[in-house]
């Protein structure tokens, strides 16, 4: 279609007919890749052109990283190495393009360029590979490439001369080299390095179409939110980019010119007014002056899904014989793409936030736009002890509390944030933005994309689209890093704290609060009201008790084995084995709805039990009273808390847990009394 029924947009015949603008901006769907197509199809029936294009794969651009990372911690080198990579590069790539004309060896300096563009082109097959090639040619790591400096780099490719010679090769031939980039998110990481090197290759393209406007037309296509993040990395931002950009803006009037463009293509119609042509494939209110509106409104006045909507929705009308469409099956296909939308969320991201499912839709009914407070509301009744599975339980345990789940849901581009500085709600899908500070002014609104999934029935009008800044497309979020960083430094806090308490009797009680929120963690959605010393000054004391949900294999078996409502746990802040005195206290409290099983939790490095000692009184207390005393240590809950990093190991505390159990019951409980370690 984009052959016979491609829609020129004043901003297409802008980058056709001027040589100003270099650097293509649009959000996703908005028509990128469909103006590097046209173009490219453009400038290859020029005769007086050579044509190179690029579109890189995502591991080619994550291996250049892993050379220019020395210099992440820096914008302005990562930069100007970028900047010397991509001028030596493209310089390489349009020489190789003549270096066999007979004429070449006519140019000051060929004969040295000749086998420079011969070595090049045996580095690789594309572009980036052959950049690569290059770096790990030159430089053996990352640490050689930034002890060399980026002065070292430039005279080590002796970019001077790389100049000077495409100076006198563009001057020599009289033709127009084009060069376009397209798809360079591949791969892109949204930090330092990411926009560096982006940001370098834009500014490499934009010297040479100011340098040389008659020899040379570079174009460089990038998403909406990469541009947002080199201006707001780069100093020199509006000197160097801000003239050469292009936003890509599709109003009401180009939209529907489009689709009638396409509809005339696709069905071969003669109509040539466009809302006769509109009004001879619809039915009902949509054949009205309206009825297009309701298409945009439900598909964010973005032409990708413009296109997919009437697409399906002709598909559909064809399954009951119908050669027009209506309400009925704009509305039914709007809804099949949203809820598409929220199961590919759901399939995408259930295993990094347990419970996704059930958080999203607390949304359900409601207006899409929120307080902090009110989104709260709705979710703190289903975080931990109401959650939707233990997993979800445990998954909350980390976080800690709702705002922190409000984040998560930001993070994954389900929620947006209203900016206080634009007005606009900003959605984030790169995963690096997840520091954004909520506060009670925060105001939050649902992504309209599952709007109709969720029954939100507000409708959006083309005013309030340009409120959202928006970069979802579908499968192509990745926000798994961002999930893994939030986990894993809330867990990394909690193991580190145990470091600022010292054995003894001074920090039993922070020893005490550790071990609490270490076991709320860890065993979340098995155990809840956690609570310290529940009796007060009596001198059946208690440390910790927590109620036995038995949601879980191994506290399912406490709770039948053991009759184990209400679980004990002691916290004895030393290293020394544990005695006949720790054992008689625990023995004590076994009884009513405390069941017969328990742990003492100490400091020490073993966890396995003291033959002898700990052993004996084990035994002892099993076969006197058929009551369990289980011993834990920190490191072994700390070792739990470390599992959880990954969330696909959140199972690992209940297995753990059931492995203790049968060694308790299987070993220790036959062994004979030692006097050594088992």
């Amino acid at each position: 279609m984009l052959d016979i029924a491609f829609y020129e947009t004043p901003d297409y015949k802008t980058l056709l007919e001027s040589h100003e603008k270099s650097i293509v901006i649009g959000r996703r769907g908005t028509g990128k890749s469909a103006i590097f197509y046209k173009l490219t199809k453009e400038y290859k029936t020029l005769l007086e052109a050579a044509l190179l294009t690029y579109s890189p794969e995502d591991y080619e651009i994550s291996a250049l990283r892993t050379y220019l990372a020395a210099f992440s911690g820096n914008y302005n080198q990562a930069k100007s190495c970028a900047k010397i990579i991509a001028k030596f590069g493209l310089a390489m790539e349009l020489i190789q393009l003549r270096v066999k004309h007979y004429k070449f060896q006519e140019i000051h300096d060929a004969a040295y360029f000749h086998d420079l563009v011969n070595s090049w082109c045996r580095l690789g097959e594309t572009f980036f590979s052959r950049l690569y090639h290059l770096l790990r040619t030159h430089f053996f790591d990352a640490k050689t490439l930034a002890d060399s400096s980026v002065a070292g780099l430039a005279e080590k490719l002796e970019i001077r001369r790389v100049e000077r010679f495409i100076e006198a090769f563009f001057d020599f031939y009289n033709y127009r080299s084009v060069v376009m980039f397209d798809r360079l998110d591949e791969g892109y990481e949204h930090d330092t390095l990411g926009i560096a090197f982006l940001a370098g290759i834009c500014d490499v393209i934009g010297q040479w179409n100011s340098a040389f406007p008659q020899r040379f037309r570079g174009v460089v296509f990038l998403r909406d939110n990469i541009a947002r993040s080199i201006e707001t990395a780069d100093p020199d931002f509006s000197r160097n980019f801000e003239s050469q950009i292009i936003r890509l803006h599709w109003g009401r009037y180009d939209l529907f010119n489009m689709a009638c463009f396409r509809i005339r293509n696709a069905f071969q119609l003669a109509s040539e007014n466009n809302h006769k042509l509109w009004q001879s494939v619809t039915a009902q209110s949509l054949a009205t002056s309206d009825g297009f509106d309701l298409c945009l409104r439900l598909t964010l006045y973005r032409p990708r899904d413009l296109l997919v909507l009437l697409n399906e929705a002709f598909n559909r009308a064809k399954k009951f014989s119908r050669d027009h469409i209506d309400e009925s099956d704009v509305n039914h296909t709007a809804k099949e793409i949203s809820s598409r939308r929220f199961n590919d969320l759901i399939k995408e991201y259930g295993v990094l936030i347990p419970g996704l499912e059930q958080f999203a839709r607390a949304f359900t009914d409601a207006s899409p736009k929120y307080t902090l407070t009110s989104a709260m509301d709705a979710m703190v009744p289903l975080m931990e002890e109401n959650a939707p599975s233990p997993a979800a339980a445990q998954y909350c345990a980390i976080l800690g509390n709702g705002t922190e789940l409000l984040r998560s849901l930001y993070s994954i581009g389900f929620l947006g944030i209203r900016s206080k500085d634009t007005g606009n709600y900003s959605f984030c899908h790169d995963g690096k933005t997840t520091d954004v500070e909520f506060t009670m002014e925060t105001e939050l609104l649902v992504h309209p994309c599952y709007w109709i999934a969720l029954n939100i029935t507000e409708t959006i009008t083309e005013e309030a689209r340009s409120e959202i800044d928006d970069e979802y497309d579908d499968l192509k979020i990745d926000i798994s890093s961002s999930n893994l960083e939030q986990r894993k430094n809330r867990l990394g806090r909690l193991i580190n704290s145990l470091t600022a308490t010292q054995c003894g009797l001074k920090d039993c009680a922070l020893f005490e609060e550790w071990c609490k929120e270490a076991l709320r963690v860890v065993f979340s959605g098995s155990l809840s009201n956690l609570e310290l010393h529940p009796n007060g000054a009596s001198s059946l004391r208690r440390d910790i008790v927590a109620r036995n949900t038995g949601n879980r294999s191994a506290w399912k078996r406490i709770l039948e084995d053991y009759s184990g409502r209400q679980v004990i746990f002691e916290a004895k802040n030393y290293e020394d084995a544990l005695g006949p005195d720790e054992f008689r206290q625990m023995s004590s409290y076994l009884n009513g709805p405390y069941g017969r099983l328990g742990f003492i939790i100490n400091r020490s490095n073993e966890m396995n039990l003291v033959g002898g000692s700990e052993l004996d009184w084990v035994r002892q207390s099993w076969n006197s009273e058929k009551k369990m005393i289980i011993k834990l240590n920190a490191k072994y809950l700390c070792k739990l808390l470390s599992k959880l990093r990954n969330p696909q190991k959140h199972d690992e505390p209940d297995e753990s847990l059931n492995g203790l159990l049968d060694k308790y019951e299987r070993l220790y409980l036959s062994l004979p009394s030692s006097g050594r370690k088992r």
